[in-house]
């Protein structure tokens, strides 16, 4: 399995940024919610057409599977906590003690 590690950071209760998944240039936006106490991310394509979105970022699961999407990437986002405890991200620590990854598809 090849896995790329996504660039969060916490530091911003929201963000976006351009990412080359595979060959296709997405854009990933992530959000804080207080009131939730969770982040969620969406996934859009260049001309920020949604793809999917309000996915919330749960570790230790395959995040977007599940759903069908048309233009949607091949493989699958993971959050990892790398503590062990598999605790969600806070507003704190999402980049830090909680990585996000793609996992690739053609990794074989």
């Amino acid at each position: 399995m090849a896995f790329l590690e996504i660039p969060v950071r916490s530091d911003l209760p929201a963000y976006d940024f351009l990412i080359d998944l595979e060959g296709v240039t997405y854009q990933l936006a992530f959000q804080y919610n207080a009131r939730r106490g969770g982040w969620t991310f969406c996934i859009r394509d260049t001309s920020g057409n949604d793809i999917l979105i309000g996915i919330p970022v749960i570790v230790s699961m395959d995040l977007i599977s599940r759903f069908k999407a048309e233009g949607a990437p091949p493989g699958t986002f993971v959050a990892w906590d790398t503590s062990g405890q598999n605790l969600n991200p806070t507003d704190s620590d999402f980049g830090s003690r909680v990585l996000f990854l793609y996992e690739e598809a053609s990794s074989g």
